[in-house]
């Protein structure tokens, strides 16, 4: 499966924060791939070099932006089960709205889920019960939210069976 991701630049001690708290509240996920905004969710539909160039020609017509995140909330996850800790964007969301819009055109189109609304946010963390996914969330006054930071790239990735390989890093203005 492929996916698109923006992996925020953050200062060094937001970065610390943010990897601290993950490796906390989801542990494996945080092993195999940074913190990030998913764009694209597991596309099947299109190979490598298609996605890469349509992702290519998206990120030159974007300009790199800020964006921050000041708030969380606890999602269900119907997908997979358990309970998710999702940090949700302020600045940078409607940014974020528009790119995962625009990579779902044409080729991605039927892939796109019309049951789910797309809500750019990070997950920080990950829990089995709800009771789990409480805890995790009260430990986030140690993020120190807000949190800023700037989005210059996407990434193209696949899902592999050791974890997640970038395939291409494209940057924004081109």
């Amino acid at each position: 499966m492929l996916y698109v991701l923006s992996v925020p630049t953050w200062t060094p001690e937001i970065s610390e924060r943010i990897e601290a708290f993950r490796s906390v509240y989801e542990p494996a996920r945080a092993a195999i791939v940074p913190a990030h905004i998913t764009l694209v969710f597991g596309a099947l539909g299109i190979n490598k070099e298609e996605l890469t160039a349509h992702v290519g020609w998206i990120a030159r017509q974007t300009a790199p932006f800020g964006l921050s995140f000041s708030s969380a909330e606890i999602h269900r996850d119907m997908i997979d089960g358990g309970y998710k800790l999702f940090l949700m964007t302020k600045d940078g969301a409607d940014t974020l709205s528009t790119l995962h819009e625009a990579l779902y055109a044409a080729r991605l189109r039927d892939e796109r889920r019309k049951d789910i609304p797309y809500r750019p946010h990070m997950t920080v963390a990950t829990a089995d019960t709800e009771p789990a996914i409480q805890v995790a969330r009260s430990a986030l006054p140690t993020l120190g939210l807000p949190l800023t930071g700037r989005v210059s790239g996407l990434r193209v990735c696949e899902s592999r069976p050791n974890g997640i390989e970038t395939i291409a890093s494209l940057a924004l203005g081109g």
